[in-house]
């Protein structure tokens, strides 16, 4: 598990020197396939840390910080999908600059991930599919009883972005409850606990709690409607 661990903090490391640099413009590219190979660089390290943090996970299992690594790695990949998704609602697909032929006829290997040319549909689609596999990396994490507020607290997040407020409402009520001095049921009839300062100091968390209170008032609300 070593080995697959460091990959995943080299790809990682990767990841953010790239999107530091931001999209560099080659002498005979266009600025718009500079920002597609952007793109796909930064899916193809994305996918390499998830991969790679996977796997270390599923040969130490009882890691919960190798699995809370690999959800964060797999969230990566989906805040890249809503920066497609976004960019491409206010441009339209020419601003690409490439042709369905053109991608066609490109090496399997270096695209695959992402066409350009799939359309919002796909690009929800694989959004969502790196939603779930974050959502069940920190499911994974959690289940290990880590201590502090950030695993539950990014899976709560997870919950909130595939629409599943209610379990998302449940994970931050349990820390609520928990950060007023309750005790909770753990994992095998074990007692989980949480210090006040943990909660309360973190205002993240909070900001979560009160972001998902308005959502579920806006579901309501527009229900009610």
């Amino acid at each position: 598990p070593q080995v697959y661990s460091s990959l995943g903090m080299v790809f990682e490391s990767m990841l953010t020197e790239v999107e530091g640099g931001g999209a560099e413009q080659g002498e005979n590219e266009t600025e718009e396939n500079s920002q597609l190979n952007h793109i796909q660089r930064r899916l193809e390290l994305a996918q390499k840390a998830y991969a790679s943090y996977h796997i270390a996970s599923l040969l130490c299992k009882r890691d919960f910080v190798l699995w809370e690594r690999s959800g964060d790695a797999a969230l990566k990949g989906a805040q890249i999908y809503s920066e497609i998704i976004d960019h491409m609602a206010n441009n339209p697909m020419a601003s690409w600059g490439v042709s369905e032929e053109a991608v066609s006829t490109e090496d399997t290997t270096t695209r695959k991930g992402f066409d350009p040319n799939a359309g919002p549909e796909k690009w929800h689609s694989d959004r969502k599919l790196w939603l779930e596999h974050a959502l069940a990396a920190y499911q994974s994490s959690d289940n290990l009883r880590p201590p502090g507020v950030d695993v539950p607290c990014k899976l709560a997040q997870v919950h909130m972005s595939l629409g599943s407020y209610i379990d998302a409402l449940s994970i931050l009520t349990d820390l609520r409850n928990m950060a007023g001095g309750n005790s909770l049921g753990g994992k095998n009839g074990s007692v989980r606990e949480l210090g006040r300062s943990e909660m309360e100091g973190s205002y993240p968390c909070w900001l979560l709690y009160a972001d998902l209170m308005m959502k579920i008032g806006y579901e309501c609300k527009h229900w009610n409607e």
